[in-house]
Protein backbone atom coordinates (compact mmCIF):
# COMPACT_ATOMS: atom_id res chain seq x y z
CA UNK A 1 0.00 0.00 0.00
CA UNK A 2 1.29 3.11 -0.85
CA UNK A 3 0.52 6.71 -0.50
CA UNK A 4 -0.64 8.61 2.51
CA UNK A 5 -4.66 8.55 1.40
CA UNK A 6 -4.40 4.60 0.32
CA UNK A 7 -3.11 3.97 3.53
CA UNK A 8 -5.90 5.65 5.49
CA UNK A 9 -8.85 4.19 3.29
CA UNK A 10 -7.09 0.92 3.93
CA UNK A 11 -6.61 1.32 7.49
CA UNK A 12 -10.12 2.46 7.67
CA UNK A 13 -11.34 -0.72 5.66
CA UNK A 14 -9.30 -2.38 8.28
CA UNK A 15 -11.02 -1.27 10.97
CA UNK A 16 -14.14 -1.70 9.74
CA UNK A 17 -14.09 -5.18 8.82
CA UNK A 18 -12.30 -5.93 12.96
CA UNK A 19 -14.96 -8.08 14.93
CA UNK A 20 -15.30 -7.40 18.63
CA UNK A 21 -12.34 -9.90 19.92
CA UNK A 22 -9.63 -7.62 17.78
CA UNK A 23 -7.29 -4.59 17.74
CA UNK A 24 -5.90 -3.17 14.49
CA UNK A 25 -2.42 -1.11 15.23
CA UNK A 26 -0.42 0.69 12.89
CA UNK A 27 2.64 -0.59 13.41
CA UNK A 28 5.14 1.49 10.68
CA UNK A 29 4.80 3.23 7.39
CA UNK A 30 2.41 0.89 5.16
CA UNK A 31 2.56 -1.78 7.52
CA UNK A 32 -0.29 -2.61 9.88
CA UNK A 33 -1.49 -5.34 12.49
CA UNK A 34 -4.32 -7.25 13.60
CA UNK A 35 -4.45 -9.27 16.83
CA UNK A 36 -7.16 -11.82 16.97
CA UNK A 37 -8.48 -13.66 19.71
CA UNK A 38 -10.51 -17.01 20.49
CA UNK A 39 -9.22 -18.25 17.56
CA UNK A 40 -9.58 -22.38 18.49
CA UNK A 41 -8.24 -24.12 15.34
CA UNK A 42 -5.77 -23.71 12.21
CA UNK A 43 -9.02 -23.67 9.87
CA UNK A 44 -10.52 -20.50 11.96
CA UNK A 45 -6.88 -18.58 11.53
CA UNK A 46 -7.04 -19.49 7.84
CA UNK A 47 -10.24 -18.85 7.50
CA UNK A 48 -9.89 -15.03 9.20
CA UNK A 49 -7.04 -14.45 6.63
CA UNK A 50 -8.84 -14.78 3.80
CA UNK A 51 -11.54 -12.84 5.08
CA UNK A 52 -9.47 -9.79 5.75
CA UNK A 53 -8.23 -10.10 2.59
CA UNK A 54 -10.99 -10.02 0.24
CA UNK A 55 -11.78 -7.18 2.04
CA UNK A 56 -8.91 -5.05 1.16
CA UNK A 57 -9.17 -6.50 -2.80
CA UNK A 58 -12.11 -4.57 -3.21
CA UNK A 59 -11.07 -1.57 -5.75
CA UNK A 60 -10.61 1.79 -3.73
CA UNK A 61 -12.39 5.22 -4.87
CA UNK A 62 -10.31 8.24 -5.46
CA UNK A 63 -12.27 10.88 -6.59
CA UNK A 64 -13.50 9.15 -9.69
CA UNK A 65 -10.63 6.73 -10.32
CA UNK A 66 -10.76 2.98 -8.82
CA UNK A 67 -7.62 2.63 -7.36
CA UNK A 68 -6.45 -1.29 -6.40
CA UNK A 69 -4.53 -2.17 -3.15
CA UNK A 70 -2.92 -4.80 -2.41
CA UNK A 71 -1.79 -6.77 1.04
CA UNK A 72 0.71 -9.16 2.10
CA UNK A 73 0.02 -10.93 5.16
CA UNK A 74 1.99 -12.98 7.53
CA UNK A 75 0.35 -14.94 10.54
CA UNK A 76 2.09 -15.94 13.72
CA UNK A 77 0.36 -17.57 16.55
CA UNK A 78 0.38 -17.68 20.53
CA UNK A 79 2.17 -19.19 21.61
CA UNK A 80 3.40 -21.65 19.00
CA UNK A 81 5.04 -19.32 17.29
CA UNK A 82 6.24 -17.24 20.49
CA UNK A 83 5.25 -16.31 23.92
CA UNK A 84 5.43 -12.72 24.13
CA UNK A 85 4.75 -9.64 21.62
CA UNK A 86 8.51 -9.40 19.90
CA UNK A 87 8.52 -13.26 19.23
CA UNK A 88 5.38 -12.66 17.77
CA UNK A 89 5.78 -9.51 15.75
CA UNK A 90 9.15 -10.78 14.12
CA UNK A 91 7.94 -14.16 13.11
CA UNK A 92 4.93 -12.67 11.51
CA UNK A 93 7.32 -10.44 9.66
CA UNK A 94 9.31 -12.95 8.78
CA UNK A 95 6.06 -14.80 7.27
CA UNK A 96 4.83 -11.80 5.39
CA UNK A 97 8.14 -11.37 3.52
CA UNK A 98 6.86 -15.11 2.41
CA UNK A 99 3.72 -13.94 1.47
CA UNK A 100 5.34 -11.72 -0.41
CA UNK A 101 7.22 -13.91 -2.65
CA UNK A 102 4.02 -15.66 -3.57
CA UNK A 103 2.75 -12.64 -5.18
CA UNK A 104 0.52 -9.69 -4.70
CA UNK A 105 -2.26 -10.06 -2.40
CA UNK A 106 -1.64 -13.59 -0.25
CA UNK A 107 -0.94 -14.54 2.94
CA UNK A 108 1.74 -16.75 4.60
CA UNK A 109 1.44 -18.65 8.17
CA UNK A 110 4.83 -19.11 9.67
CA UNK A 111 6.51 -22.06 10.08
CA UNK A 112 9.20 -22.83 12.00
CA UNK A 113 11.84 -23.55 9.27
CA UNK A 114 10.98 -19.99 8.30
CA UNK A 115 13.89 -18.61 10.71
CA UNK A 116 16.45 -20.17 9.64
CA UNK A 117 15.78 -19.43 6.30
CA UNK A 118 15.33 -15.74 6.98
CA UNK A 119 18.59 -16.42 8.91
CA UNK A 120 20.23 -17.47 6.10
CA UNK A 121 19.04 -14.79 3.79
CA UNK A 122 20.55 -12.07 6.09
CA UNK A 123 23.83 -13.71 6.06
CA UNK A 124 23.94 -14.25 2.60
CA UNK A 125 22.67 -9.97 1.91
CA UNK A 126 25.88 -9.46 4.02
CA UNK A 127 28.07 -12.18 1.98
CA UNK A 128 26.65 -9.86 -1.08
CA UNK A 129 27.06 -6.69 0.13
CA UNK A 130 30.66 -7.55 0.59
CA UNK A 131 30.84 -9.12 -2.73
CA UNK A 132 30.66 -6.20 -4.59
CA UNK A 133 33.41 -4.51 -2.38
CA UNK A 134 35.96 -7.28 -2.99
CA UNK A 135 34.88 -7.76 -6.68
CA UNK A 136 33.37 -11.55 -6.57
CA UNK A 137 31.14 -10.66 -8.93
CA UNK A 138 31.79 -11.95 -12.60
CA UNK A 139 30.17 -11.78 -15.91
CA UNK A 140 29.65 -15.09 -18.06
CA UNK A 141 28.77 -14.84 -21.38
CA UNK A 142 26.55 -17.02 -23.32
CA UNK A 143 26.56 -17.14 -27.66
CA UNK A 144 23.78 -15.79 -29.19
CA UNK A 145 24.21 -17.75 -32.72
CA UNK A 146 22.70 -16.95 -36.22
CA UNK A 147 20.24 -19.82 -36.93
CA UNK A 148 20.88 -19.80 -40.80
CA UNK A 149 24.61 -19.43 -41.08
CA UNK A 150 26.05 -20.60 -37.55
CA UNK A 151 27.47 -17.70 -36.50
CA UNK A 152 27.81 -15.85 -33.08
CA UNK A 153 25.59 -12.52 -33.34
CA UNK A 154 25.82 -11.72 -30.21
CA UNK A 155 25.85 -13.22 -26.60
CA UNK A 156 24.06 -12.74 -22.94
CA UNK A 157 26.41 -11.71 -20.18
CA UNK A 158 25.00 -13.31 -16.92
CA UNK A 159 26.21 -12.15 -12.99
CA UNK A 160 28.00 -15.06 -11.42
CA UNK A 161 29.07 -14.84 -8.00
CA UNK A 162 33.09 -16.49 -7.19
CA UNK A 163 32.37 -16.69 -3.26
CA UNK A 164 35.85 -17.09 -1.51
CA UNK A 165 34.70 -20.54 0.29
CA UNK A 166 31.87 -22.08 -1.67
CA UNK A 167 33.33 -21.19 -5.20
CA UNK A 168 30.55 -20.36 -7.49
CA UNK A 169 27.15 -19.80 -5.99
CA UNK A 170 24.00 -20.55 -8.33
CA UNK A 171 22.14 -17.40 -9.63
CA UNK A 172 18.93 -18.34 -8.45
CA UNK A 173 20.47 -18.43 -5.07
CA UNK A 174 21.49 -14.66 -5.01
CA UNK A 175 19.29 -13.06 -7.58
CA UNK A 176 16.70 -12.73 -5.99
CA UNK A 177 18.13 -11.73 -2.96
CA UNK A 178 19.80 -8.74 -4.71
CA UNK A 179 16.49 -7.74 -6.16
CA UNK A 180 14.37 -7.56 -2.78
CA UNK A 181 17.16 -5.78 -1.43
CA UNK A 182 18.08 -3.01 -3.75
CA UNK A 183 21.15 -4.45 -3.99
CA UNK A 184 20.52 -5.41 -8.04
CA UNK A 185 20.73 -1.45 -8.61
CA UNK A 186 24.32 -1.10 -7.57
CA UNK A 187 25.46 -4.67 -8.98
CA UNK A 188 23.25 -3.91 -11.99
CA UNK A 189 25.60 -0.87 -12.76
CA UNK A 190 28.95 -2.90 -12.04
CA UNK A 191 27.53 -5.65 -14.40
CA UNK A 192 27.19 -2.82 -16.99
CA UNK A 193 30.17 -0.83 -16.81
CA UNK A 194 32.42 -4.38 -16.82
CA UNK A 195 30.74 -5.79 -19.79
CA UNK A 196 31.37 -1.88 -21.30
CA UNK A 197 35.00 -2.31 -20.26
CA UNK A 198 35.26 -6.17 -21.68
CA UNK A 199 33.79 -4.85 -25.37
CA UNK A 200 36.17 -2.18 -25.69
CA UNK A 201 38.96 -4.65 -24.01
CA UNK A 202 38.15 -7.28 -26.84
CA UNK A 203 38.36 -4.27 -29.68
CA UNK A 204 41.59 -3.30 -28.49
CA UNK A 205 43.01 -6.81 -29.08
CA UNK A 206 41.76 -7.08 -32.93
CA UNK A 207 38.52 -9.33 -31.54
CA UNK A 208 35.57 -8.44 -33.98
CA UNK A 209 33.21 -7.92 -30.73
CA UNK A 210 29.67 -8.75 -31.30
CA UNK A 211 26.60 -7.27 -29.35
CA UNK A 212 26.49 -8.35 -25.57
CA UNK A 213 22.53 -7.46 -23.66
CA UNK A 214 22.55 -6.77 -19.98
CA UNK A 215 19.84 -8.09 -18.44
CA UNK A 216 17.69 -5.14 -16.52
CA UNK A 217 15.82 -5.51 -13.37
CA UNK A 218 12.87 -3.51 -12.17
CA UNK A 219 14.66 -1.96 -9.19
CA UNK A 220 16.82 -0.38 -12.07
CA UNK A 221 14.23 1.24 -14.63
CA UNK A 222 12.73 2.64 -11.42
CA UNK A 223 15.95 4.36 -10.80
CA UNK A 224 15.85 7.90 -12.90
CA UNK A 225 19.24 7.27 -13.76
CA UNK A 226 19.15 4.33 -15.74
CA UNK A 227 19.88 6.08 -18.85
CA UNK A 228 22.42 8.15 -17.34
CA UNK A 229 24.32 4.87 -16.52
CA UNK A 230 23.94 3.24 -19.95
CA UNK A 231 25.47 6.88 -21.34
CA UNK A 232 28.35 7.03 -19.30
CA UNK A 233 29.59 3.41 -19.42
CA UNK A 234 28.98 3.81 -22.85
CA UNK A 235 31.46 6.90 -22.97
CA UNK A 236 33.80 5.67 -20.81
CA UNK A 237 34.89 2.73 -22.84
CA UNK A 238 34.26 4.46 -26.33
CA UNK A 239 31.98 2.10 -27.22
CA UNK A 240 29.56 2.17 -30.27
CA UNK A 241 25.85 1.75 -28.81
CA UNK A 242 24.93 -1.00 -31.29
CA UNK A 243 27.90 -3.20 -29.04
CA UNK A 244 24.74 -3.03 -26.31
CA UNK A 245 21.77 -4.35 -25.79
CA UNK A 246 19.25 -4.27 -23.02
CA UNK A 247 17.04 -7.16 -21.80
CA UNK A 248 13.94 -6.47 -19.96
CA UNK A 249 11.40 -9.21 -18.72
CA UNK A 250 7.86 -9.36 -19.54
CA UNK A 251 7.30 -9.40 -15.73
CA UNK A 252 8.83 -6.55 -15.76
CA UNK A 253 7.22 -4.66 -18.58
CA UNK A 254 3.68 -5.73 -17.26
CA UNK A 255 4.62 -3.85 -13.91
CA UNK A 256 5.28 -0.66 -15.55
CA UNK A 257 4.59 -0.34 -19.46
CA UNK A 258 4.57 2.95 -19.57
CA UNK A 259 7.90 3.85 -17.79
CA UNK A 260 9.32 0.87 -19.98
CA UNK A 261 8.03 2.03 -23.33
CA UNK A 262 9.63 5.40 -22.45
CA UNK A 263 12.73 3.87 -21.71
CA UNK A 264 12.92 1.67 -24.62
CA UNK A 265 12.02 4.50 -26.99
CA UNK A 266 15.02 6.68 -25.06
CA UNK A 267 17.49 3.87 -25.57
CA UNK A 268 16.79 3.80 -29.07
CA UNK A 269 17.62 7.23 -29.96
CA UNK A 270 20.80 6.99 -28.05
CA UNK A 271 21.38 3.40 -30.70
CA UNK A 272 21.04 1.22 -28.17
CA UNK A 273 18.41 -1.82 -28.91
CA UNK A 274 16.36 -3.71 -26.10
CA UNK A 275 14.62 -7.21 -26.30
CA UNK A 276 11.69 -8.39 -24.40
CA UNK A 277 13.31 -11.62 -22.33
CA UNK A 278 11.32 -14.58 -21.16
CA UNK A 279 8.33 -13.48 -24.09
CA UNK A 280 5.02 -15.92 -23.56
CA UNK A 281 5.77 -16.27 -19.60
CA UNK A 282 3.77 -12.46 -18.74
CA UNK A 283 0.41 -12.63 -19.95
CA UNK A 284 1.53 -8.98 -21.93
CA UNK A 285 -0.78 -6.94 -23.91
CA UNK A 286 -0.21 -7.76 -27.59
CA UNK A 287 -1.95 -4.45 -28.61
CA UNK A 288 0.61 -2.76 -26.07
CA UNK A 289 3.23 -5.10 -27.67
CA UNK A 290 2.37 -3.29 -31.02
CA UNK A 291 3.52 0.04 -29.70
CA UNK A 292 6.43 -1.01 -28.03
CA UNK A 293 9.97 0.17 -29.65
CA UNK A 294 11.40 -2.87 -28.68
CA UNK A 295 14.37 -4.68 -31.24
CA UNK A 296 13.77 -8.59 -30.55
CA UNK A 297 11.43 -11.00 -28.68
CA UNK A 298 13.36 -13.88 -26.46
CA UNK A 299 11.33 -17.41 -26.48
CA UNK A 300 11.44 -18.29 -23.43
CA UNK A 301 12.83 -21.94 -22.94
CA UNK A 302 9.90 -23.28 -20.95
CA UNK A 303 8.32 -23.43 -24.56
CA UNK A 304 11.82 -25.08 -26.69
CA UNK A 305 12.27 -27.68 -23.66
CA UNK A 306 10.02 -30.18 -25.80
CA UNK A 307 10.63 -28.85 -29.45
CA UNK A 308 9.16 -30.68 -31.84
CA UNK A 309 7.16 -33.06 -29.53
CA UNK A 310 4.51 -31.16 -27.80
CA UNK A 311 2.04 -29.59 -29.80
CA UNK A 312 1.05 -26.75 -27.40
CA UNK A 313 4.61 -26.01 -27.86
CA UNK A 314 4.61 -26.19 -31.48
CA UNK A 315 1.65 -23.96 -31.50
CA UNK A 316 3.13 -21.35 -29.32
CA UNK A 317 6.80 -21.31 -30.71
CA UNK A 318 4.89 -20.81 -34.51
CA UNK A 319 2.72 -18.00 -33.20
CA UNK A 320 5.10 -15.88 -31.86
CA UNK A 321 7.62 -15.91 -34.73
CA UNK A 322 4.93 -14.97 -36.97
CA UNK A 323 3.75 -12.22 -34.40
CA UNK A 324 7.22 -10.92 -34.70
CA UNK A 325 7.66 -11.39 -38.58
CA UNK A 326 4.57 -8.73 -38.62
CA UNK A 327 6.05 -6.36 -36.05
CA UNK A 328 9.55 -6.36 -37.63
CA UNK A 329 11.59 -8.38 -34.66
CA UNK A 330 14.05 -10.01 -34.47
CA UNK A 331 13.58 -13.62 -32.63
CA UNK A 332 15.53 -15.55 -29.77
CA UNK A 333 15.02 -19.06 -28.87
CA UNK A 334 16.60 -19.80 -25.48
CA UNK A 335 17.12 -23.08 -23.89
CA UNK A 336 18.39 -25.03 -27.05
CA UNK A 337 19.93 -27.98 -26.89
CA UNK A 338 19.62 -30.38 -29.32
CA UNK A 339 19.24 -30.53 -32.83
CA UNK A 340 15.64 -31.42 -33.42
CA UNK A 341 14.86 -28.19 -31.42
CA UNK A 342 17.30 -26.26 -33.83
CA UNK A 343 16.14 -27.91 -37.22
CA UNK A 344 12.53 -26.74 -35.78
CA UNK A 345 13.72 -23.27 -35.42
CA UNK A 346 15.29 -22.73 -39.09
CA UNK A 347 12.33 -23.97 -40.90
CA UNK A 348 9.96 -22.04 -38.96
CA UNK A 349 12.25 -18.43 -39.60
CA UNK A 350 13.54 -18.05 -36.10
CA UNK A 351 16.82 -15.57 -36.40
CA UNK A 352 18.93 -16.68 -33.30
CA UNK A 353 19.20 -19.81 -30.31
CA UNK A 354 21.43 -19.81 -27.22
CA UNK A 355 21.73 -23.05 -25.33
CA UNK A 356 23.80 -25.60 -24.54
CA UNK A 357 23.32 -26.62 -28.02
CA UNK A 358 25.76 -24.25 -29.11
CA UNK A 359 27.29 -23.46 -25.70
CA UNK A 360 26.83 -23.16 -22.08
CA UNK A 361 27.76 -19.09 -20.51
CA UNK A 362 31.43 -19.22 -19.92
CA UNK A 363 34.19 -16.70 -18.36
CA UNK A 364 35.08 -13.88 -20.53
CA UNK A 365 38.65 -15.35 -21.91
CA UNK A 366 36.46 -18.58 -23.24
CA UNK A 367 33.92 -15.78 -24.88
CA UNK A 368 37.63 -14.41 -26.11
CA UNK A 369 38.75 -17.42 -28.13
CA UNK A 370 34.74 -18.57 -29.50
CA UNK A 371 35.23 -15.34 -31.24
CA UNK A 372 38.69 -15.18 -32.37
CA UNK A 373 38.06 -18.70 -33.52
CA UNK A 374 35.00 -17.02 -35.53
CA UNK A 375 37.52 -14.65 -37.14
CA UNK A 376 39.76 -17.39 -38.24
CA UNK A 377 36.92 -19.09 -39.89
CA UNK A 378 35.58 -16.05 -41.71
CA UNK A 379 39.39 -15.10 -42.82
CA UNK A 380 39.88 -18.66 -44.66
CA UNK A 381 36.47 -18.42 -46.37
Amino acid sequence: MSGPTNRGRSAARLRSSLRGAETLGHVGDDEFAVVSEHMPNMQAVTERAEQLRQALKAPLLLGTKEIHVSASMGIARYPADGDDVSALFSRADIAMHEAKKKGAGQWALYERGLYARQRQMFEMEGGLRKALDATEFVPYYQPKVDVATGRIVGAEALLRWKHPEQGLVAPAEFIPILEDTGLIVPVGTWLLNTVCAQQAHWRKDGISIVPVAVNCAVAQLQNDGVLGVVQDALAAHALDPRMLELEITESVLMQAPERVAALIAQLRVMGVDTAIDDFGTGYSSLAYLKRLPASALKIDRAFIKDLPNDAEDIAITKAVLLLARELGLRVVAEGVETAEQLEFLRSHGCDAYQGYFCSRPVPADEFASLLRKQDRLISMS
